[in-house]
C-alpha cells in the first residue's frame, strides 16, 4: 500500500493517517504510547511533538519512516521506500553479535593452530622412531 503524500499535508495530518493506518483510535494510541488522548490531541493540532514522542512512536512502530512523518517526504513506511533499511536489533545487540562471532573465530584459530603444532611434533617423533627402527 503506498500513502502518497497530500498537498498542504502537515505533520499533525501525518501522524492522523498512522494512527488510523495502525491502530482503533487516538485514544487507543494514546493508551499505547502511556500518554493522555488530550496531549495526542494537542500535537496534531500545533503540528509540534517533542524529541521523547517521536522516538517513542519509533519504538512503537520501528515501520514509520520518520522523514516521511515529519517532512513528508518519501513513504509512510519505511520498507515501502528505495531507502536502506535499518538493520533490526538495538545497537548494542548490532556490535555485540560481530565481537561474538570474531571471539568465536579467534578461538577456532587458536585451536586450529595448536592441532597443527601437534601434528607437526607427532610426525617430527614418528619420523624419528622410524629412523632408529631402521638403524637398530
Amino acid at each position: 500500500m503506498n500513502y502518497l503524500i497530500k498537498k498542504d499535508e502537515n505533520f499533525g495530518d501525518r501522524l492522523l493517517r498512522v494512527i488510523s493506518q495502525h491502530f482503533k483510535s487516538q485514544s487507543d494510541f494514546a493508551e499505547k504510547l502511556g500518554k493522555p488522548v488530550q496531549s495526542i490531541n494537542r500535537i496534531i493540532k500545533t503540528d509540534k511533538a517533542s524529541l521523547e514522542f517521536l522516538i517513542e512512536i519509533v519504538e512503537l512502530l520501528p515501520e514509520i519512516n520518520l522523514n516521511w512523518l515529519l517532512k513528508g517526504e518519501g513513504s509512510m513506511l519505511i520498507n515501502e521506500t528505495n531507502e536502506v533499511s535499518e538493520p533490526k536489533g538495538t545497537y548494542s545487540e548490532l556490535v555485540t553479535v560481530p565481537k561474538l562471532v570474531l571471539d568465536v573465530l579467534s578461538s577456532q584459530q587458536r585451536t586450529i593452530e595448536s592441532l597443527s603444532e601437534t601434528i607437526k611434533k607427532t610426525t617430527v617423533q614418528k619420523k624419528g622412531d622410524a629412523g632408529c627402527a631402521a638403524v637398530g
